[in-house]
């Protein structure tokens, strides 16, 4: 009985740690997933069905409260983002809202600030880090380039440069473990 019962205790946990990541990300997630998808019904949709998987699923490999949890949480709302651009956008790009208009709608100009310089200061740790995969890295992360794409254009094959981002995406949230 009591296995039960404090099986129900850390669900409860896990949920709450959910909804304070909501509280927490969300408003970036939006931004995000509208910058990509042109729609905020859509954004919204990608938001929700990200936080809705981690529920579901009842554990993440990251802590929520944790400093990665903007990393992996933007990640994921990207790749639901994406399956929502899939399923919808096949015949083209919606121009009905500028880019730059909806971004800035959905975050203030101290919140674009902030993400820039954050950019900013991980493109520089990887150009000094490892100058052979800092492209693949930047394109990979701010230009949405596939790793088929990268190992193309590199002639590596795609597994080392999957290696190498990976490893390099490691080095750099450890960077930013010690700068906060």
């Amino acid at each position: 009985m009591k296995d039960k019962a404090s099986s129900s205790e850390d669900r409860m946990r896990y949920v709450l740690k959910v909804e304070n990541a909501y509280m927490k990300h969300a408003k970036h997630m939006k931004a995000t997933a509208l910058y990509m998808l042109k729609d905020e019904h859509h954004a919204e949709d990608a938001v929700h069905n990200v936080f809705e998987k981690l529920i579901r699923r009842g554990k993440c490999n990251f802590d929520l409260e944790g400093p990665e949890a903007a990393f992996y949480l933007t990640t994921s709302v990207r790749n639901e983002a994406r399956k929502i651009y899939k399923k919808i956008y096949k015949h083209g790009y919606p121009e009905n809202i500028d880019d730059n208009q909806s971004l800035s709608a959905e975050l203030g100009t101290e919140d674009i600030v902030f993400r820039n310089e954050a950019i900013r200061i991980v493109t520089d740790f990887v150009k000094k880090e490892s100058p052979v995969y800092a492209e693949m890295f930047i394109l990979y992360y701010t230009e949405k380039n596939t790793i088929s794409e990268l190992a193309e254009n590199s002639l590596m094959k795609e597994s080392t440069v999957r290696k190498g981002i990976y490893r390099l995406k490691k080095k750099a949230a450890e960077f930013l473990r010690k700068e906060q």
